[in-house]
């Protein structure tokens, strides 16, 4: 597989878990990161809920890419580029501000990471469960799946 395996999405998925025991979960997230004239950079994953397809997206707009599990599950992973996703209206979205050094632990399984950190203003996951559409290079929905999605998410100066 290039670049992101399935154990670093699960390692990120795993990490992303433990900061629910760092900080507790709010539904909005926290005044300093309510108006942010600052810019952000993000990377994500996304999960399908019945574990057969996964979405990868770097930071800085870099490559997404769609891995799905074999319906036997002895095969390899068939990974493919080139798609993006789109969240749909009506799912769920928290936002957990979490300290640098927990960040940097995040952003470890994904190719590219953000800027250097003494540009980090902010730093926090995003965790999302809802309806993700999968689009290919044209604009179209090739697929729509329900997910949950956890993001790394850095707002710089």
């Amino acid at each position: 597989m290039t670049r992101i395996s399935f154990f670093a999405a699960a390692v990120l998925s795993l990490v992303s878990s433990h900061a629910l025991a760092i900080a507790p979960m709010s539904a909005t997230p926290p005044a300093s990161l309510a108006a942010s004239p600052l810019k952000t950079d993000s990377a994500e994953f996304c999960t399908s809920t019945d574990g057969r397809v996964e979405i990868i997206r770097d930071f800085a707009g870099g490559e997404s890419y769609v891995v799905l599990a074999p319906q036997d599950g002895t095969s390899k992973p068939i990974v493919k580029s080139g798609f993006t996703f789109v969240k749909q209206p009506g799912g769920f979205t928290q936002k957990n501000e979490v300290a640098f050094e927990f960040f940097e632990l995040m952003v470890e399984p994904f190719d590219n990471e953000p800027k250097d950190q003494k540009q980090w203003a902010h730093t926090y996951e995003e965790l999302f469960e809802g309806k993700v559409a999968i689009v290919d290079t044209t604009g179209k929905t090739v697929a729509t799946i329900v997910a949950n999605c956890h993001a790394a998410v850095v707002d710089f100066k």
